[in-house]
């Protein structure tokens, strides 16, 4: 009989833990991806997509508010609602812009790369119809500006075509995907895709263990368990502590790690070696990850 009160006592005693620990736990944070994933190219753009901010932006060094509108192939457009049609108007000069976010991106589309273009055109040429498309993808890699190219941008007879291509190419390959040209982020989405089929590979008991809020926290005091002796300040292991076993491929780059900081559990790792949870030190201040070998620093 005493041994039912206990089990029970116990039983309820983690549930209550698992409640308090799981309110008390930041939200899981959703990697932003800001294309949707799309045949060959692997990106594109989202189609009649609009975006207007109320405040300033940073990306125009606070002077301008935020519109972004784009036509149903995903093509950044001046307005929304903007008609681009594919047949081209008689006698119009058409140039189709491809490249990442250097080409895609500003606070409006006549602080684009395409659009300051098009009203230099304008202004050199009065009178002349001139057309430029901004057919820039965000994190997109030239291999697939090609693609985009020769499946969308076609369709809209352009006289002429610039690429502007090759920062990610380069920049790529030493952060999200180690493999050169291939898409932004690709082998994190692989790895966290095998993590994911692993798991649910396990048995029933490791499954419901590794979704235990109480379980990471006692693994985390008993596994890691050191405080910082930099008072405030923490430090998180880095991603090289912990790396999954993929089958049939090599040590991922994608780990999760975690930390006990001052009583609160902390810390997932992605392949570029950035904190992407927010976490608690010392007297409770808001810790951010960082993108060096593993400290974080107060947060703002």
């Amino acid at each position: 009989m005493y041994g039912g009160i206990v089990l029970a006592a116990l039983l309820a005693a983690s549930i209550a833990a698992e409640v308090y620990l799981a309110h008390r736990s930041a939200p899981r944070m959703a990697l932003p991806f800001y294309n949707r994933l799309y045949p060959y190219v692997m990106f594109h753009p989202y189609e009649s997509y609009i975006w207007e901010t109320r405040e300033t932006a940073d990306m125009s060094h606070r002077k301008n508010r935020i519109f972004v509108y784009t036509n149903e192939d995903g093509f950044r457009v001046r307005s929304a609602g903007y008609k681009l049609p594919k047949e081209k108007p008689a006698g119009q000069l058409r140039i189709a812009v491809l490249g990442a976010s250097q080409v895609e991106l500003a606070s409006t589309f006549e602080t684009t790369m395409p659009g300051s273009l098009e009203a230099v055109l304008r202004r050199q040429y009065p009178g002349r119809d001139i057309e430029v498309i901004n057919a820039g993808i965000q994190s997109c890699v030239s291999r697939q500006s090609i693609v985009e190219l020769e499946v969308t941008v076609v369709d809209y007879h352009p006289d002429m075509v610039i690429f502007y291509d090759g920062g990610n190419d380069l920049g790529l390959p030493l952060t999200y995907e180690s493999r050169p040209n291939f898409p932004y982020n690709f082998q994190t989405m692989e790895e966290a895709w095998d993590l994911y089929r692993e798991e649910h590979r396990a048995p029933l008991w490791r499954i419901a263990l590794g979704r235990s809020y109480l379980y990471r926290a006692i693994r985390a005091r008993l596994e890691v368990g050191k405080k910082s002796p930099g008072g405030d300040q923490c430090r998180v292991p880095g991603p090289h502590h912990f790396r999954p076993q993929l089958r049939g491929r090599p040590r991922g780059r994608i780990s999760f790690q975690l930390a006990e900081t001052g009583g609160t559990v902390a810390g997932v790792w992605l392949s570029s070696g950035v904190c992407a949870d927010s976490v608690q030190c010392g007297a409770g201040r808001q810790l951010r990850g960082s993108q060096d070998d593993g400290m974080v620093s107060p947060g703002s």
